[in-house]
């Protein structure tokens, strides 16, 4: 009988974007789809490590520069993580959401290493073999991380806009009520009036701040 010390070892690695999804499903779905794909596969699931990137998103690489796929991979690399180990993702998304080319690098790297990597969402493995001699896992692959770079950069560009529409209403129409204490908010909110001693006084100020 196979003793738990000779079971493969695998790791959990949990990702998600914003510090709000904590509040969310997102770190038990991935935490415990984990669990069970460990025991299921007669694998020791090796909790001495968290690579957990909470809060912290993939789209450029963060995760693998500054957070703990980053040193994940420092682990594989030095031998401290043996080869023939598992690295368990909800999807290959977690793992990278940059561009494919340099995502699939990532997922390359790993299984170079001779660890693979399984996706939880399909239960799918994927190997240094497997992405060698299988076409379809390579092209499952680059198309995931096509998918998830596009998703990036749509979400990327929204919020780009958002913030530029609010600096332009910004420019025309005050966003409070705060203000120093020598200007004074009309009660239309169109823009301040300035204060001197003798209360307001005839310098009418835009809301972009301009005497007129």
């Amino acid at each position: 009988m196979t003793t738990l010390t000779n079971r493969p070892k695998a790791y959990s690695y949990v990702r998600f974007s914003t510090p709000e999804q904590m509040k969310g499903d997102s770190f038990r779905r991935q935490l415990e789809a984990g669990e069970r794909y460990a025991a299921t596969h007669g694998l020791d699931l090796d909790t001495s490590f968290n690579f957990h990137d909470l809060g912290m998103s993939a789209w450029q690489g963060r995760n693998k520069t500054d957070g703990m796929l980053g040193e994940f991979l420092s682990f594989v690399q030095s031998g401290d993580i043996a080869k023939g180990s598992y690295l368990l993702v909800e999807n290959l998304d977690r793992v990278s959401r940059e561009n494919a080319l340099d995502a699939l690098d990532t997922l390359k790297d790993i299984a170079r290493a001779g660890v693979a990597v399984v996706t939880l969402s399909d239960g799918k493995v994927y190997t240094h073999e497997s992405l060698r001699m299988n076409p379809m896992d390579l092209i499952l692959a680059v198309m995931t991380f096509m998918r998830a770079n596009e998703e990036s950069e749509v979400k990327a560009r929204r919020l780009r806009e958002a913030w530029g529409a609010k600096r332009r209403a910004a420019s025309t129409k005050p966003m409070s009520a705060i203000s120093p204490g020598w200007v004074r908010l009309r009660d239309d909110r169109s823009g301040f009036d300035a204060v001197n001693d003798h209360g307001i006084g005839t310098l009418y100020f835009r809301a972009k701040g301009t005497p007129v």
